[in-house]
């Protein structure tokens, strides 16, 4: 090759080439040793060891011989497998009756068996049923004889009707409601189809 024919401004753009290319890879080679190969730090991290597992957005569906009982789903759930229990943050469980009807209930907090499936529901209990509303502090669920219970003061309302009550128990499966204790209400006859 003969470098007499090669002026010094031939020569200039191969080489301010070449110095660019180093820079990008030396600036590359920089930015994965400290961004990439170099270990994260974790901040504001809270360690749990009463639980053997967190999760988020926890969903359980029950199903007896193929047939959907129960949807139960939460934000988080804490799982405790020496005591077969999952706690349970901003719940929603569907129970799905014999006709085909949907049993919506909310909570903030849960307790889920993970052994026998019953579940307690807490803070701010609300179901829904068709067009009723019942409010309490606390409810059951007892899987095995599908039956719903609440030892506390419970609300029910459907339009401007109101029934209040010491305590409840509804059998699911004949679709069966009986209030205890100290039992008052009030009926409005536009709320209910005669």
């Amino acid at each position: 090759m003969n470098f007499k024919n090669i002026s010094p401004g031939k020569l200039k753009l191969p080489l301010i080439s070449i110095l660019v290319i180093i820079l990008l890879l030396v600036g590359t080679l920089v930015f994965f040793k400290t961004r990439i190969l170099i270990n994260p730090s974790f901040k504001n991290i809270d360690i749990d060891s009463s639980a053997d597992i967190l999760l988020n957005n926890f969903k359980h569906i029950s199903k007896t011989d193929g047939i959907k009982e129960w949807a139960l789903k939460a934000a988080s759930a804490k799982i405790i497998n020496a005591e077969n229990l999952a706690l349970l943050k901003d719940v929603s469980l569907i129970i799905f009756t014999e006709d085909n009807t949907e049993v919506q209930i909310t909570a903030h907090n849960g307790r889920f068996n993970t052994k026998t499936n019953d579940i307690e529901l807490a803070d701010k209990v609300i179901i829904k049923f068709e067009d009723a509303f019942l409010k309490t502090d606390k409810l059951h669920y007892k899987k095995k004889s599908h039956i719903i219970y609440s030892d506390g003061q419970v609300i029910i309302t459907k339009g401007t009707s109101i029934i209040q009550a010491d305590s409840l128990v509804a059998d699911l499966k004949d679709s069966s409601l009986k209030l205890e204790g100290n039992i008052k209400g009030k009926f409005f006859e536009t709320d209910y189809k005669l």
